[in-house]
């Protein structure tokens, strides 16, 4: 530990010394606003860029929400300024930069080239590349008066929303920000929902990077796909909202609402919503338990999607967006929910086995749980002075989830009923993460010499009580009875500390110097008791099932990057030194103290070019370590279900992960078109995965295992690779007023596991091809038509019978139509297609859902309507996992048909 102590400090005291030597040269401010050049109002969101022939963009900002820009330390000459904005012609002008600041005031940009004597206006552009960044217009795709953003934006060409995850490019968005400011965290589908389409004036779509990259000017490929919804002029002050309500068949009731409070730079947000139709989150987020789920809760994952089955949800949310004076701007979102389940399902498992058919487990269930959660989202960026800035992000979620569930299973092996099981388990789980995120960045009198910090820390503690019953029969004899109460506890803490510092080489290069240190600290104690007869309650501890382990991990980067830009092309070269210590410390059972250290080689490299106007080309390699966690680490026998025994092992390597990905995105804004192209993949060497032993192995007779039982232990395997590809081409159809999507895409990865000792491969390769087609006539009728279909090859190397394919497709037609005074038609038809899974979930089904409304009150802000879930009554609930020792198919029960009548009513107040 010594060593890498010294070098840290080391390196610190040249950083520092490095900082603060000789200056080079001074750089000068260069300030100004940007105007619409007819109604005078600002533009947010602007692009502002200086650049000089034969070198690459060196300055370059956007505007804030009063169409301020500012460029800090401009080195003196004379440059090309570029004002550009979506719908607006660009404005350019050369601009001479002294030795004194430089203040250009307002700058004003004309929309909209009206023909001199002809009554022909410029056609509305609908996409339009700015650099890195695509921009949509919303005026170019129509939707009905009272549409939220979220239909708007599945109208535009790249973009959707799938399982509700918000999709861009065929990646998830991490966030969706509104005039560049933050709106309810990194709840992207919540935003999308609480504003509606006619506020919004554009779309930008871009991959914003880390504090870091942003400061250092290296890019080191850690970056967030984000969408920026810019609003018009006239609305960004006022107050507008929905409110909703509705009661139905069955007792079925919906009710919501969100207010909009937009004062300048001050805006405040409130969403609610009461339910028993499984509309369940504002979006997706949640932590990672689910107590009653019998296989345990994973203490490195918290994010889950919503709960199966029949939900009752109760959610708030609250946003605030401010400005303290000039230099501050803060945001702050709040969130709470409780979810109340109820789920039936069906479970069809096939396993793989070196010989004969292998193993097959069916279950019927009954899962009962509930889940409540509080998120909090901060964000502070303080603008100290023109050399020194700083942000702090706090976050902090905690959940509380409780449940139980019943099952009865069967286990058929080479075609020969082997036994029956009752399952019951029941759990209560808790849950807290804090987080707490702090940049600070200082920035020299010569241009590109910075030097910043970061500091990061997590905690997370989680405990978890569950009851296990397990009845186990053969022949109507009972051969195995488990009755058991498990105490969990588990808490991690995690710290880092980066410094960066670059300094320029020459006009056209920068170096950048790196060091990071993290430490984590972890703990994973279970204690196991049986029922006690005599005692009447759980006191009797089993100690081959209870455990106690912390580790402590240390880990020490050092590395160097290079920058090099010239015009249109920017490359940025790094490679960082990783010194890791980890120590593993069992005490329950007791075991001798496990100390290992690692040493890696963590380069990274990003291309980037840029067509002006048209397209733009990215390339990024990245590569990481994940560590193993303390329960994988823990060599504890776990019974809590007595089939699938579970183990550690404390002999784990950390992996070392390498990933690349190339984007090429353009766009041209005559013809209204957009071609986005993907091609990723990555490499995992050492890849923590599963071995699998059953009663055969030389593993299962060491646990004495009855036919039918697996134990699981992680080990380290190599050969896991993955590779995806995903094309992108969206056009407009003028003939028919519409839009047309075409989505094609191909996966394919290869996932190792070990199975009595015998590596098994299996790779899993899907195609699918995705076409969306969207009206574009007017703002009284609205329909699309979509289809995505995916075929899937899953191939084992182990046992070549098992191999399967199968077909999954989806297709929808939606309609939203008003009709003469007021009278609204909706219709949202879907088709679900099945073949190559479980014989009895070969199925198709329609699920068709109807509305007839009355809009009504001032402007048709208010509207009555009586409405149809699953008019057909087919709704299915249908997935299919593959994993590296089996094939997995569950169906789950569905929400039937149900009549509403409903009331909504939109508020908008706009003022100057």
């Amino acid at each position: 530990m010594t060593k890498p102590i010294i070098l840290h400090i080391s390196l610190l005291i040249l950083l520092i010394a490095a900082s603060f030597s000789g200056v080079y040269g001074q750089g000068v401010p260069v300030s100004g606003q940007v105007f619409d050049g007819n109604e005078e109002y600002p533009l947010i969101g602007g692009y502002v860029i200086l650049q000089q022939d034969g070198v690459a963009t060196q300055w370059k900002t956007t505007t804030d929400y009063d169409g301020n820009f500012a460029l800090a330390e401009v080195a003196p000459g004379t440059y090309d300024l570029l004002v550009s904005y979506l719908g607006y012609s660009d404005l350019k002008q050369v601009l001479t930069v002294g030795q004194d600041t430089v203040r250009l005031g307002q700058l004003r940009m004309m929309q909209g080239v009206e023909l001199a004597q002809v009554e022909v206006v410029e056609k509305v552009l609908a996409v339009r590349q700015k650099g890195d960044t695509t921009l949509l217009n919303a005026a170019a795709y129509k939707t009905l008066p009272d549409a939220s953003a979220e239909e708007l934006l599945q109208k535009m060409p790249t973009l959707a929303i799938s399982n509700g995850e918000v999709q861009a490019q065929g990646e998830e968005v991490k966030q969706v920000i509104v005039d560049g400011k933050p709106f309810f965290g990194d709840d992207a589908l919540a935003t999308l929902r609480n504003l509606p389409a006619e506020i919004i004036e554009s779309i930008e779509i871009f991959d914003e990077q880390s504090e870091e990259s942003r400061a250092s000017g290296f890019d080191d490929g850690n970056t967030a796909k984000t969408i920026n919804i810019i609003t018009k002029k006239g609305m960004r002050n006022g107050v507008f909202g929905r409110l909703s309500a509705g009661y139905g068949t069955d007792n079925r009731y919906d009710t919501g609402g969100n207010l909009n409070s937009f004062q300048g730079a001050r805006r405040l947000s409130v969403v609610s919503m009461a339910n028993n139709i499984n509309r369940q989150n504002f979006a997706p987020e949640d932590l990672d338990a689910d107590a009653a789920n019998n296989t345990g809760s994973s203490s490195s994952d918290f994010v889950v999607k919503p709960q199966s089955g029949i939900v009752t949800t109760r959610a708030i949310g609250i946003n605030l967006v401010d400005e303290w004076g000039e230099d501050v701007e803060v945001s702050a979102s709040y969130f709470h929910n409780n979810a109340q389940g109820l789920s039936l399902r069906t479970l069809d498992r096939q396993y793989y086995d070196a010989e004969g058919d292998g193993e097959r487990y069916r279950e019927t269930g009954v899962k009962e749980s509930e889940n409540g959660n509080h998120r909090f989202d901060g964000r502070l960026r303080w603008r100290i002075d023109e050399k020194n800035r700083l942000v702090w992000r706090p976050r902090l979620s905690v959940q509380n989830s409780e449940g139980q569930n019943n099952s009865l299973g069967s286990t058929v092996l080479n075609g020969v009923p082997v036994d029956s099981s009752q399952n019951y388990y029941s759990g209560n789980y808790r849950s807290l993460n804090l987080n707490n995120y702090l940049f600070w960045q200082h920035r020299f009198d010569k241009s590109r010499r910075t030097f910043s910090v970061s500091l990061n820390h997590y905690t997370i503690p989680q405990t978890n009580q569950s009851t296990t019953g397990f009845i186990e029969t053969a022949d109507g004899e009972v051969q195995r009875e488990v009755n058991q109460q498990n105490q969990t506890e588990r808490a991690r803490d995690m710290g880092s500390i980066s410094l960066q510092y670059t300094e320029p080489v020459s006009k056209r290069s920068s170096l950048l110097l790196v060091s990071k240190t993290s430490v984590r600290e972890e703990l994973s104690e279970q204690l196991a008791y049986d029922y006690d007869p005599v005692t009447a309650g759980y006191t009797d501890l089993d100690t081959d099932q209870s455990g106690r382990l912390t580790n402590d991990y240390l880990s020490q980067e050092v590395g160097t990057g290079l920058n090099y830009y010239m015009k249109g092309v920017r490359l940025t070269a790094k490679a960082n030194l990783q010194y890791a210590r980890l120590i593993n410390d069992q005490e329950i059972p007791p075991l001798p103290t496990n100390e290992r250290s690692f040493l890696s080689v963590l380069p990274t490299l990003s291309l980037q070019w840029k067509k002006s106007g048209s397209g733009n080309l990215n390339l990024v390699y990245r590569s990481n370590t994940r560590l193993p966690s303390a329960t994988q680490l823990q060599e504890l026998v776990n019974r809590s279900n007595p089939r699938f025994i579970r183990t550690g092992n404390p002999n784990l390597r950390q992996e070392i992960r390498h990933n690349m990905h190339l984007r090429f995105n353009s766009t041209n804004a005559t013809a209204g078109t957009v071609f986005y192209t993907l091609i990723g993949g990555g490499v995992t060497q050492h890849d923590i995965t599963n071995g699998i032993f059953t009663a055969e192995s030389e593993v299962g007779q060491s646990f004495d295992l009855p036919v039918g039982t697996r134990v699981s232990q992680p080990v380290n395997l190599d050969e896991s690779w993955n590779l995806r590809v995903l094309t992108t081409i969206g056009f407009p159809v003028e003939l028919i007023g519409s839009n047309l999507n075409l989505d094609i895409s191909a996966t394919t990865n290869r996932q190792p596991g070990l199975i009595n000792g015998e590596t098994n491969e299996i790779q899993n390769s899907t195609g699918g091809l995705g076409l969306t087609f969207s009206s574009n006539v007017s703002n009284r009728i609205d329909f699309s038509m979509a289809s995505k279909g995916k075929y899937n090859w899953v191939s084992n190397a182990l046992q070549p019978a098992n191999n399967n394919q199968y077909f999954q497709q989806t297709s929808r037609l939606n309609l939203n139509w008003i009709i003469g005074p007021g009278i609204v038609f909706r219709s949202d038809l879907t088709h679900r297609f099945y073949r190559g899974l479980s014989e009895e979930l070969n199925q198709d089904f329609l699920l068709w859902n109807l509305s007839l409304g009355k809009k009504m009150m001032k402007n048709d802000r208010g509207e009555v309507s009586l409405s149809v879930f699953d008019l057909l009554g087919q709704n299915l609930s249908l997935q299919r996992h593959v994993a590296s020792n089996y094939t997995q198919d569950v169906e789950t029960d569905v929400l039937s048909s149900y009549v509403k009548l409903g009331f909504r009513y939109d508020l908008r107040k706009f003022g100057s």
